[in-house]
């Protein structure tokens, strides 16, 4: 069978199979379908659990295999050869060696990790594959962008703009779980993971979260019915991915500049009604209960009925009489916002 001789070629050859690994993937992913034999399926997982493995102990953080084997090539004709054997009758050809003592000895300066893996295509690859009408495949695939992620962050940002319109999309996937696994890549991605921290990779992690929100309200704008069935099931679940105040502060400033007021609106009426009744932003009603004044720009002037609501909702009922002066204040803004 064809998935065992690959699996043991990835037990024997271990990093000289990394440059046939997105051809690996390519092949083994459409069969943890559930439509395939459950011998092959199981056969198909392991496999590509091993290479997934191998990947995650190597170091892939070289950028070109061409680079490190000139630069290997360069050094090898002194490596090889020897005063001792460098006799005046040679000359020249000793100094320099065989050819193919000189292939050997660049192929030997490579990272022994880095054997030609091709991180583009395998980001090709994986795109591709999560399309696939599986479940398990697209479940697999997400996986393997979490992990080269997590491997080589910079590289995969280089090329997050090939990738990130499949993960936008598969926020419309019609599995529950798949929704759940795309959005925490897409919070993995929106946050740097390195310790000690990484500077390039903190700002590619800022502007790929600044981008994603701008992506989302877009998605939601164009696909209604995406808002209205699966909006607060997102919203809800990436706010555990993601720090719930940093979202909803993402959030409101996008929407303070949307054009279209009707998409606004009701926005915010959704927006609201999750903050208000989602056990996943407990922390943060607990917060704006507290009125912290951090929490007040500007989001307070895109949930401004929201106040209101927080003091209704409230389970301490002192609170509607400790507070006249803030609620005073409140109708205030909100009188001001109407009349505006």
């Amino acid at each position: 069978m064809a998935v065992t001789w690959l699996r043991k070629f990835i037990a024997l050859a271990q990093t000289q199979m990394l440059p046939f690994a997105p051809g690996v993937v390519k092949a083994i992913l459409p069969c943890l379908a559930m439509s395939v034999d459950d011998k092959l399926r199981a056969l198909a997982d392991l496999t590509n659990k091993d290479l997934m493995a191998l990947l995650g102990a190597s170091d892939l953080s070289a950028t070109t295999v061409a680079a490190a084997a000139a630069d290997g090539a360069g050094a090898a004709p002194l490596a090889t050869a020897s005063p001792a054997t460098a006799t005046p009758s040679e000359g020249g050809a000793a100094l320099a060696g065989t050819p193919e003592q000189a292939q050997a000895a660049a192929e030997a300066a490579v990272p022994p990790s880095y054997h030609g893996f091709d991180h583009g295509q395998m980001l090709q690859v994986l795109t591709v594959q999560l399309l696939d009408d599986s479940v398990a495949t697209r479940m697999a695939t997400l996986a393997w962008f979490s992990m080269l992620h997590a491997k080589i962050p910079i590289q995969t940002f280089e090329r997050i703009r090939e990738i990130a319109p499949a993960l936008l999309k598969s926020l419309s996937d019609s599995a529950d779980k798949v929704v759940r696994r795309d959005l925490k890549l897409l919070a993995e991605l929106s946050t740097c993971t390195s310790n000690p921290p990484n500077a390039v990779e903190a700002k590619e992690a800022g502007a790929f979260f600044n981008s994603f929100i701008v992506d989302l309200l877009r998605l939601f704008s164009t696909d209604r019915e995406l808002l209205e069935y699966r909006g607060s099931f997102i919203i809800r679940h990436l706010s555990t991915f993601v720090n719930a105040e940093k979202l909803y502060r993402a959030l409101a400033g996008n929407l303070l500049q949307e054009e279209d007021l009707e998409f606004a609106n009701r926005m915010v009426q959704n927006l609201n009604l999750i903050l208000l009744t989602s056990p996943e932003l407990h922390q943060l009603r607990a917060d704006l209960y507290e009125i912290q004044p951090h929490l007040f720009s500007p989001f307070f002037f895109v949930f401004f009925f929201l106040s209101i609501s927080l003091f209704i909702h409230h389970p301490s009922p002192h609170h509607l009489y400790a507070s006249p002066k803030r609620m005073r204040n409140y109708g205030a803004v909100i009188l001001a916002a109407i009349l505006c």
